[in-house]
């Protein structure tokens, strides 16, 4: 879909249901905003770019939001261009062992998997991991200038990840976030997958903050008041930062009264009492396998985390 005379916006599927959004920029240089999974390129970018023209090698950025597999993955499929990401999440594509500590190893420990669990998981997640190199670190405040009118300004936007960022063309109000600001996830009935949870909160007000003509988003996210469209406009905007923090607030304040009731209990325990606080505010779909939300461990686990760390 053409969203601006200069700005193609692709998606990509992948997985069980995944979906992520990608943004194709037509300057004097040839820039995509985030490249899905490794399959992506290949499967979903080449055959759209064909469309208006464009080969995969007429590719000369890649500017990643951030880090993660589904935003990341396909980078080194696109041979040519040189990958430009926040300093902060430089590590999430060149060093397998540091990913995996930060992503799941703190989540294995929080169920109590042994060491050896957890070393044996790691070895397995290293050994599948294709190692990227950033051309470029980017820091918040740069700018990304790919010419014919296209300055882009770096904003740094942590909470899903430390180098999440956005690239806000100023001069058309566009904005394009990625996982910045996660609604109540992408899937029905689950959490958003905030790593940073108090660190997300800040920065959604300063989304809220911010003077924002159109909203490019990474994911097709569920709200609450405001439909799924990976694109809002206008009034839509604030109502969604809106909806995002809202949705935030009743899983920190759900999660942090649990630990203050069962203080010095196992996790699993200040999860079980979270969810159910959590139910009776948002709709949630529990696994029957498992009596919970898919990834509640990831989600609920990273506010444990923050608010322990936090007293």
């Amino acid at each position: 879909m053409r969203l601006h005379s200069q700005v193609l916006q692709i998606g990509t599927d992948w997985g069980d249901g995944g979906h992520t959004k990608l943004y194709f920029l037509e300057g004097d240089r040839k820039a995509i905003i985030d490249t899905g999974v490794n399959t992506s390129p290949e499967r979903d970018i080449a055959p759209y770019l064909a469309y208006y023209g464009y080969k995969l090698s007429d590719i000369d950025i890649i500017l990643n939001t951030h880090g993660h597999h589904d935003h990341a993955g396909g980078n080194p499929a696109i041979r040519r261009a040189e990958v430009w990401m926040h300093e902060e999440d430089v590590f999430l594509v060149e060093d397998p062992a540091s990913t995996f500590d930060s992503l799941d190893a703190r989540f294995m420990r929080l169920v109590e998997r042994s060491e050896a669990d957890i070393k044996e998981a790691r070895a397995r997640y290293v050994s599948g991991f294709t190692r990227q190199k950033v051309a470029r670190a980017l820091k918040d405040g740069d700018i990304v200038d790919l010419g014919k009118g296209i300055q882009l300004k770096v904003v740094g936007l942590p909470g899903h990840s430390m180098g999440s960022v956005g690239f806000l063309w100023e001069k058309e109000g566009m904005f394009f976030i990625g996982d910045s600001a996660m609604g109540q996830g992408s899937r029905p009935g689950i959490l958003p997958s905030l790593y940073f949870p108090l660190t997300y909160v800040r920065t959604l007000e300063k989304l809220l903050k911010m003077q924002i003509g159109l909203l490019g988003l990474g994911h097709i996210y569920e709200a609450l008041r405001v439909n799924s469209n990976p694109v809002k406009k206008g009034d839509q905007v604030t109502l969604y930062f809106e909806d995002c923090r809202e949705v935030a607030n009743i899983v920190l304040e759900a999660t942090g009264k649990a630990i203050h009731k069962h203080w010095g209990a196992p996790f699993p325990i200040v999860m079980a009492e979270a969810l159910d606080d959590i139910s009776r505010r948002l709709t949630l779909r529990r696994n029957p396998a498992t009596g919970v939300p898919n990834l509640a461990v990831r989600r609920l686990g990273s506010a444990y985390l923050d608010i322990i760390a936090a007293l």
